[in-house]
Order: structure tokens, then C-alpha cells, then sequence
């Protein structure tokens, strides 16, 4: 339905430039060669539309293809990890990369999936700083995703920050168990290297 007034007032929107009269139900936009003051202010809305649709389009096709890239180097068993090893996987991450980066650039927020997604390719590239900055996005919106805090701790640690991955793994035992075994890996994981 949203799609059909899309176009009705797409239809409205070229009159305006080619029909002497143009009138939505009882409101008059254009009379003879004069574009009434209600005439303009629906022509600057619907180019606001039209600009916020074409934006949305850019960033939602960089966000599929990237996604699409993504997801041809992990494993068949929903692994986030990702390799460099194989040569193979060089320019599919890259592509991704580059496709990825320009969603979340342009886009106007960024989601949990785009987030992780970038996280993980950062972490294999061993770029700390922006997967630092993803895995935090990460958290922000999912304060529970146990699995980000995990990658953070291990990344405080490697980046010699020991008393910030303290925090996180202490964050992360003493997160309500889901009874999901994923995160009870993660947890018991943590409980390890925490050394209970």
C-alpha cells in the first residue's frame, strides 16, 4: 500500500512540471503557469522523499552485497571467524570490507549484524582499534551479547589492557545464564581464563 501512494504522488510530482491544473482532492497545487505556496511545499517534500529513498537504496545495496561477501567465507556451522590463510579469502573479505564500511558510513545507524560483521573482519586483520570500535557498537546495542564482550576481553588482552579484560570477563560470568549453549561455551570459557 505504502508503494501504490508512493506513486500516486510520484504521478502528482511530474504533473506539476507538465499539467496546466493539478489538484490532490480539494487542494490545488498548480493553477495556469502559478505553482500554489501548498504546490511548492509538497514539491520540496516529495524531493526530500525521493532524496531519503535514494539514500536508503545506496546504503541498503552496500549492506547486501557486503552481507552477501560476508557470508561466503564463514563456516558452514554459523562461525563468525574468519581467515586470512587462504589466499582465496583475501579479496571476498576485502569485498565485503569495502562494501560493509560504506553501509555503515552512510547508513543512519548500525546494526547489530553490520557491526559484528565488521568486528570480525577488523579482529582477523588484526586492526584492534576499529574492531574495538564495532565490538563496542556491539554491546551498545545488546548490553547481554556475551559473545562481543568475549571478543573484547580477548582483544584488551592482547593489546595488553589486562585489568579492561578482567572487567569484561567478569561482565560475562556474571551475565543471567540463557541456557543457550553458545553463550554457556563462552561462559565457562571465561570462567577459565578468569581462573575459577
Amino acid at each position: 500500500s505504502l508503494a501504490v501512494v508512493f506513486a500516486f504522488l510520484s504521478l502528482i510530482f511530474i504533473r506539476l512540471f507538465r499539467a496546466e491544473y493539478v489538484h490532490i482532492g480539494k487542494i490545488t497545487l498548480r493553477q495556469g503557469n502559478t505553482t500554489k505556496p501548498t504546490g511548492k511545499i509538497f514539491s520540496i517534500v516529495m524531493l526530500l522523499i525521493f532524496l531519503f529513498s535514494g539514500h536508503s537504496a545506496y546504503v541498503h545495496y552496500h549492506a547486501y552485497i557486503g552481507d552477501r561477501e560476508y557470508n561466503k567465507i564463514i563456516s558452514s556451522e554459523n562461525s563468525v571467524t574468519l581467515s586470512l590463510e587462504d589466499e582465496k579469502n583475501k579479496p571476498v573479505i576485502q569485498k565485503a570490507k569495502t562494501h560493509l564500511e560504506l553501509s555503515a558510513q552512510w547508513g543512519l545507524y548500525a546494526s547489530l549484524s553490520l557491526s559484528r560483521q565488521l568486528a570480525s573482519i577488523y579482529l582477523t586483520e588484526k586492526k584492534y582499534d576499529l574492531a574495538e570500535k564495532y565490538l563496542k557498537q556491539m554491546i551498545d546495542l545488546s548490553s547481554d551479547n556475551i559473545e562481543a564482550r568475549h571478543r573484547l576481553a580477548k582483544l584488551y588482552y592482547v593489546t595488553n589492557r589486562e585489568d579492561k579484560s578482567i572487567e569484561e570477563l567478569q561482565k560475562i560470568i556474571a551475565t543471567e545464564n540463557t541456557g543457550n549453549n553458545h553463550d554457556l561455551r563462552i561462559q565457562s570459557e571465561a570462567q577459565l581464563m578468569f581462573g575459577h
